[in-house]
Formats: structure tokens, sequence, C-alpha cells
């Protein structure tokens, strides 16, 4: 009887296709479990950023609402003493009918 061992053998080359089948699952799988990280950490990272996103909104639109406000209900030609030029223990202004009469001049 010969002994077998040569590469031509049937079951040799079925054993070696076994294990490169093996080696293309392994590294299949391998990726596979790298795209999973990947995934992972963009869903990480869109949570996060949809969460900035959300609270910079939040935060625009409060200072918009504050901007459109003061805007409103003190228009730039009204001007606001400083309050170091009027003196302490000064009286409040009365109101008299002379300041509230209409200039009609």
């Amino acid at each position: 009887m010969q002994a077998i061992t040569s590469n031509d053998d049937p079951i040799h080359r079925a054993t070696q296709t076994i294990s490169a089948g093996e080696q293309f699952i392994h590294q299949t799988g391998s990726e596979v479990h790298q795209l999973e990280e990947q995934l992972k950490k963009a869903e990480e990272s869109m949570a996060y950023l949809t969460d900035k996103v959300i609270m910079y909104r939040y935060r625009w639109l409060e200072e918009h609402y504050r901007a459109d406000n003061l805007e409103r209900h003190m228009p730039s030609d009204i001007h606001v003493p400083d309050l170091a030029q009027i003196p302490l223990n000064t009286p409040s202004p009365g109101f008299s009918e002379e300041f509230l009469a209409w200039d009609s001049t």
C-alpha cells in the first residue's frame, strides 16, 4: 500500500477548504463585530449631539424671546438714566396735571 501524503489528496484539500472557510467566517465575524462597535459609537454620538441641539435650540429661543420682549417694551429711542446720576434719597417725581397734560403747541 501507498502512504497518502500528497497535497492532491481529496481529503487533505477538503480540510484546507474548511480551514480557509473557517478563517473567512472568523474574518467576517470580526468585521461584523467592528461594524457593530462603530454603529454603537455612532448612535452614542448621535444621541449626545441630539441632546446638545435641543439644549442650544431652547437657549436660542429663550434669548430670542427676551430680545423680542426688550425691543417691544423698551424701544431703542428710550433713554434710561444712569443710577449714579440720581442722588440718594431723592423723592420720586410727582404726577401733576401739568405733567400729564398734552402739549398742544
